[in-house]
């Protein structure tokens, strides 16, 4: 059976806190996701993310099944990094 979606949703957001209560929350980052489903153990399936700063897109990441991928906000090149290499990446970045 093949089943295709393109959804686009904007999936998270984050604030920056002010110190005086009475001033509003103000926006500092977004993410949109973008599905791709072809069907899911198959390539051309991902996650495709659109992470926003202070509005401006400084960044996509797209998450498939062998790999992720990266591509700045004004960058033309898309960097693959597979798995184990991200996640040799993170556990530096969050335990030194």
């Amino acid at each position: 059976m093949h089943a295709s979606a393109n959804l686009i949703y904007p999936v998270f957001d984050s604030f920056d806190e002010q110190s005086n209560a009475d001033e509003k929350l103000i926006k500092k980052h977004s993410v949109k996701a973008n599905l791709q489903v072809v069907e899911l153990t198959r390539a051309g399936s991902s996650l495709d993310l659109e992470i926003y700063a202070d509005q401006e897109k400084i960044g996509t990441m797209i998450i498939g099944q062998g790999s992720l991928s990266w591509k700045g906000g004004k960058r033309q090149i898309t960097m693959r990094i597979p798995w184990s290499r991200f996640a040799a990446m993170m556990d530096e970045l969050a335990y030194g």
